[in-house]
């Protein structure tokens, strides 16, 4: 499974730690198909903080369980950097089609 680490611009706080560095894995149908039991996904940004909750697998030393309220609490910035990284991951989870496997 692919996982892209990243840093946050601001930082995200938990309890009296603000953390600087996260890691996501690539996100699976059955996160999506949970994500949908607690927020439609038309609601972009709650779909988004539920897909977050499944694929984040580490921010700083903190490994989970993450929770809504982490990632509402965040700042744009941050909040963004974790939605390009778990879009990564998806990207490297990808098959290369057979045309461009390179032997």
């Amino acid at each position: 499974m692919q996982t892209v680490q990243g840093t946050f611009p601001i930082g995200m706080k938990l309890g009296e730690t603000v953390h600087a560095d996260f890691e996501v894995r690539e996100a699976l149908v059955e996160d999506m198909v949970e994500a949908e039991k607690d927020v439609p996904p038309t609601d972009l940004h709650a779909f988004n903080v539920q897909m977050l909750c499944r694929v984040v697998t580490r921010v700083g030393s903190f490994s989970g369980p993450f929770t809504p309220v982490m990632f509402r609490r965040l700042k744009r910035p941050d909040y963004h950097a974790l939605v390009q990284a778990m879009m990564k991951a998806d990207d490297l989870g990808k098959p290369v089609p057979l045309g461009e496997a390179s032997i």
